[in-house]
């Protein structure tokens, strides 16, 4: 008899790790995916644009993103999808980051042609690069999505950021200690 008990005991600690290590599994592993659209909105001016942004970091965005449905069409041939990525953030100028964050967007399937509208409503995912980024808190954690779509977005070149068609000039060519400044300002 002393063996069976010494197993049920074995057996019991075997389950109780595996039901510890199961709820201590990261929640990356188990991310949620929002079927909610993403529209970018116009942000009057870069005063409203620093006021809004719950986060506005300089971060990293790789190649990687992983998309799926968000049971939308916008014509018979083109339907929306979401897309998340993973932000590998360096400096923090406002709000506080605890990784992991996602960038959630947005995006339409097939790619409009350039110089459509639906390009500027739907961002659909970033490239592959360093920008600076104006945020809003999704309602689902970890993501974060554009405040303001591509007026949100700043890549950065050479140390300097690069104002998008939609972005505001103010924020254009201005290394990140630059930008901290006019941010605080």
């Amino acid at each position: 008899m002393p063996h069976s008990t010494t197993a049920r005991v074995a057996l019991l600690i075997i389950i109780a790790f595996f039901s510890v290590y199961l709820k201590s599994v990261p929640a990356g592993a188990q991310l949620p995916s929002p079927r909610q659209v993403v529209e970018a909105h116009r942000i009057a001016d870069r005063v409203e644009l620093v006021r809004t942004s719950d986060m506005i970091v300089v971060a990293h965005i790789g190649t990687y993103s992983e998309k799926w449905p968000t049971m939308k069409r916008i014509s018979a041939r083109q339907r929306l999808v979401n897309a998340r990525q993973r932000l590998s953030v360096r400096r923090v100028l406002k709000g506080s980051s605890s990784p992991p964050l996602y960038l959630l967007t947005t995006g339409v399937d097939p790619l409009p042609k350039p110089g459509d509208p639906l390009n500027s409503l739907y961002t659909g995912p970033l490239a592959d690069g360093d920008f600076l980024l104006f945020l809003k808190a999704f309602s689902e954690k970890p993501y974060y999505t554009l405040n303001g779509g591509f007026s949100a977005v700043y890549p950065l070149i050479d140390g300097k950021t690069i104002a998008l068609e939609e972005g505001f000039t103010e924020f254009g060519g201005k290394t990140e200690a630059e930008i901290a400044a006019l941010i605080s300002r």
